[in-house]
């Protein structure tokens, strides 16, 4: 009897000892570079013909650019890579490469269906305005980064990324911040005309955009001339505050006396910074005592404490018709905290709250955040180093400047952004497992272990950590601490297949064939129809001999995801075995259709070649 190949699909993992192309695991007949995100993420329900737009954009990709946009040693990291980052600008490594060019390819690859090419008569026609000179008419999705499980924590601190450390001092203990005002035991100022204070304010309003830090120094010394003028006080605690010094805006805003006209802005004041500074059981209190006020104040309130709660559409119907930098602020908060949320309006919002002239530095921060979720990575680095031209020493926008680099294709930069993170936040989580995908990128997998460790011994329970690190150890062939770290994470989200899928694959390759079964099985539970799962169960119950259960596998696989061809390939060669040869040249002429042009693609072809000699000689 001819013994023929039979294809399993693991969904993560791609020969590191022969570096081949060729599909081996998780992906259909075609190469793992070639899936799209939805493909990638096993959503069958998802697949469109934007789908195809996508493989045609890899392929343009790699014809100007003379490599595919997403790489890696192992399909675990191709796979990440498709889901969690964007293809670096393809004018970088072909400069000469029209803008028009570009764009289209963009559009092909933009992450979101809705963001893509809806079909080929819409990429064809575009590429016919290009080859006649004219300006596609697709508008080009900004890029940025995928989110990583790690941004999850990156979020939050871009709504407020607040910095607890005091501001550098000089001197011995005594010493005072060059921003604060003279405390109680200084000498009275003396009395001087009401113009020089006003002229002080003036110069600080002025300021205000530019120099912030300056600003709320001139206020400082208005105050000492004029302690009892409040709106400056509420002024400079702004200022305080849009450089990452809430402490002392809150200091200042608490000198408002109870019973001055100020004082109930302040208080308000004291509330927002709570809100955006993530202090919820600081912030709820504070927001409830202006929640029954039916004005604007009651109107924000009310939107903030529903925001706390995660009732989206309820803060953004309280909040949707207010004006002013604090209902902008907080209408971008709703957008990048909501799961569903519109990085579009989000950034929109941003801008309008940074336009009233107060440069806070968390929003600066979280308008990156928001431009990188658009795809805008230069939008984005600008944002971050807006923030920390304002606060040098803002851990997160260091963070989160380093995994723009990082995303731009510029590791080394990158890893020093991360190393700095470290120093000014020891034990941060987010940035050892940053660092360590900088690491990973400059083919430091040791180090890159070594840093995820270390994110874990802070956040035991962090995915990105536990994911990367156990794609690291897949790379240095510790299938063992591999799938004790894929183990950890089923164990942490019992409604992911993902983690199931990989250590199914694990206890394949270490021979452990009950095991995986067991595995593929559960992450079919979690996720009923998942393809991969089916078919690379179908191949673990072939290989035992269960012939009539691997058929059922490959069969229902097939019906979850018609369009991917790996099962029908190998119930193609199941047919085969068994002597049905009409049935098995269907499924091998749907594999030549779904993935003509794959490598692999030959030898289906001579297995056909073989099942219609038999038909005819019958």
């Amino acid at each position: 009897m001819e013994v023929a190949a039979f294809l399993t699909d693991f969904g993560l993992a791609k020969s590191v000892s022969t570096g081949s192309k060729l599909t081996r695991t998780g992906v259909a007949l075609g190469t793992v570079e070639y899936m799209s995100p939805e493909q990638a993420r096993g959503d069958s329900s998802a697949l469109t013909p934007a789908t195809d737009t996508w493989a045609v954009g890899i392929l343009l990709y790699e014809a100007v650019a003379g490599r595919v946009p997403f790489e890696g040693e192992t399909s675990a990291h191709v796979v990440l890579r498709i889901l969690q980052r964007e293809a670096v600008p393809i004018r970088r490594f072909a400069p000469g490469v029209p803008e028009a060019v570009e764009r289209v390819v963009q559009v092909s690859l933009a992450k979101r269906l809705a963001g893509r090419y809806p079909d080929g008569a819409a990429l064809r026609d575009d590429l016919d305005r290009v080859l006649e000179g004219k300006a596609p008419v697709a508008r080009a999705p900004r890029r940025s980064r995928a989110a990583v499980a790690a941004g999850l924590a990156l979020a939050a601190a871009g709504i407020a990324g607040a910095v607890w450390g005091a501001w550098p001092r000089g001197g011995g203990a005594a010493a005072r911040s060059p921003l604060s005002p003279p405390g109680p035991s200084a000498a009275p100022a003396p009395r001087a005309p009401l113009a020089r204070a006003d002229a002080l304010a003036d110069r600080a309003r002025a300021l205000r955009s530019l120099d912030p830090i300056e600003g709320a120094r001139l206020l400082g010394e208005a105050l000492a001339l004029e302690p009892a003028r409040h709106a400056w006080r509420l002024e400079r605690g702004l200022l305080l505050w849009a450089v990452e010094l809430p402490g002392e805006a809150r200091e200042e805003w608490g000198r408002v006396p109870a019973g001055a006209p100020e004082s109930g802005a302040a208080r308000f004041l004291l509330s927002l910074e709570a809100f955006f500074g993530l202090r919820p059981e600081e912030a709820r209190p504070a927001l409830e005592a202006f929640s029954a006020d039916p004005g604007r104040h009651g109107r924000i309130a009310r939107a903030a404490l529903a925001a706390l709660e995660g009732r989206w559409e309820e803060s953004r119907r309280e909040a949707r018709d207010e004006t002013g930098w604090e209902a902008a602020l907080l209408r971008a908060y709703v957008e990048s905290g909501d799961p569903a949320g519109d990085p579009k309006a989000a950034l929109r919002d941003y801008d309008v709250g940074l336009s009233d002239g107060v440069p806070f530095a968390w929003a600066l921060n979280g308008r990156g955040l928001a431009r990188k979720r658009l795809r805008d990575l230069a939008g984005a680095l600008a944002d971050f180093e807006a923030a920390l031209r304002l606060r040098p020493d803002f851990p997160e926008a260091v963070l989160n400047r380093g995994l723009a680099r990082l995303r731009l294709g510029d590791p080394e930069r990158a890893k020093a952004d991360f190393d700095e993170a470290l120093r000014l936040r020891p034990g941060y989580p987010e940035g050892y497992t940053a660092r360590a995908e900088a690491r990973e990128a400059l083919g430091d997998l040791r180090g890159a272990v070594e840093d995820h460790t270390a994110a874990l011994q802070g956040r035991p329970d962090l995915p990105t950590a536990l994911l990367g690190r156990g794609n690291c150890r897949l790379r240095l062939g510790d299938l063992p601490g591999a799938m004790d770290d894929f183990g950890e994470l089923a164990r942490l989200d019992p409604g992911d297949p993902m983690p199931c899928n990989n250590r199914g694959m694990l206890r394949q390759r270490m021979g452990d064939l009950a095991g995986a079964i067991e595995d593929y099985t559960e992450a079919i539970r979690r996720a009923p129809g998942d393809p991969l799962a089916l078919n690379n169960r179908g191949m673990v119950r072939r290989n035992l001999g269960d012939t009539a259960a691997a058929e059922r596998d490959f069969e229902a696989a097939i019906r979850s995801n018609p369009s991917y061809a790996t099962p029908h390939a190998n119930l193609g060669f199941l047919l085969v075995d068994r002597g049905d040869f009409a049935g098995a040249a269907e499924r091998l002429r749907t594999v030549l259709r779904l993935a003509p042009g794959d490598p692999r693609a030959e030898q289906v072809r001579g297995l056909l070649a073989r099942c219609e000699r038999e038909l005819r000689s019958r």
